[in-house]
């Protein structure tokens, strides 16, 4: 399966999604300031940054995120390696596709996983570490071709039986590596997760 943008109108205050394709740092930062009421709202508790490129150069990842960061100082990002990209039902096969999810009455956290055990006993250890009683959803990507997901579920589910968890796996990128990556880490094995946490309901 490929990494595919989430739905996540049932997993929070969702306030309003906003995608563009990404070109450079001057358009990306024209489409902050041209929606800068929506991002500086004052009630906004979180704002999820989901990111699918099939560009394969850990450099470009790294510029990138520093780039988000800089202008959403508040942003929490989550995003894979993809084979495509699809954004307003328009499919491209090289370019870089940004999501930004706003959510009020949220809180997100990310983490990154390196597999370093078997993917049964990894699954235990993100749902001991991520997962409270306030969590409304899992969203998981993995690297691909090198963690059996299934497992990796099985071992989840083991300890959270009855988590809503969404995600997918990198796809491979134009030299065949897959990546994971957050606001601060980027990995070839192993898995990036958020959580969605809210109180109210």
């Amino acid at each position: 399966m490929e990494a595919l943008h989430i739905s996540l109108g049932q997993a929070g205050s969702l306030v309003k999604t906003l995608s563009l394709f990404y070109e450079n740092f001057t358009s990306l930062s024209r489409f902050i300031q041209d929606n800068c009421e929506i991002f500086l709202n004052p009630n906004n508790s979180a704002i999820l940054v989901q990111l699918f490129s099939s560009r394969c150069e850990q450099s470009f990842y790294k510029e990138l995120l520093h780039e988000i960061i800089e202008l959403i100082p508040t942003a929490v990002i989550i995003g894979t390696t993809s084979s495509g990209v699809i954004k307003d039902g328009e499919v491209s096969g090289v370019d870089t596709v940004i999501s930004f999810s706003i959510f009020q009455k949220t809180n997100i956290r990310t983490a990154i996983y390196r597999k370093d055990v078997d993917e049964h006993k990894l699954g235990q250890i993100i749902a001991k570490d991520m997962v409270t009683d306030r969590t409304k959803l899992l969203m998981m990507f993995t690297t691909s071709g090198n963690l059996n997901v299934s497992h990796l579920l099985h071992g989840i589910q083991s300890i959270r039986k009855a988590l809503p968890m969404a995600g997918g796996v990198a796809g491979n990128a134009h030299l065949g590596k897959s990546f994971v990556f957050d606001n601060s880490e980027i990995e070839d094995l192993g898995v990036v997760c958020a959580v969605l946490e809210s109180d109210d309901y």
